[in-house]
């Protein structure tokens, strides 16, 4: 449990809705935000919110209170979609989250 602490002072914005997502594009990478969206049990624009602040993003400037933990491809077959996946930095925060819990 200290782990999770020391965790949530270096990432005060991140929720359980956020590891959440991280755990689903973790074991299912590719993924859509629709999909991951439709897989949480939130609404699309809620899945794009909380991606975009674990993302880097497409405009990440200095200083952004972006996380960088998940890449945001162009889905091969439509190119108006995004695929998902996580960064080291995402699979890293994973593992330090699941250590903590005891998992």
């Amino acid at each position: 449990m200290n782990n999770i602490c020391k965790l949530a002072s270096v990432y005060p914005r991140l929720d359980l809705l956020d590891i959440k997502l991280l755990q689903i594009i973790a074991e299912l990478p590719g993924l859509t935000v629709a999909s991951a969206a439709e897989i949480a049990g939130i609404s699309r624009k809620t899945a794009q919110l909380r991606i975009a602040l674990l993302s880097g993003g497409r405009k990440t400037r200095p200083g952004s209170s972006r996380y960088g933990f998940i890449t945001e491809d162009k889905n091969f077959a439509d190119k108006r979609k995004r695929s998902l996946a996580l960064t080291e930095a995402g699979e890293t925060l994973l593992e330090q989250i699941t250590e903590g819990t005891g998992r």
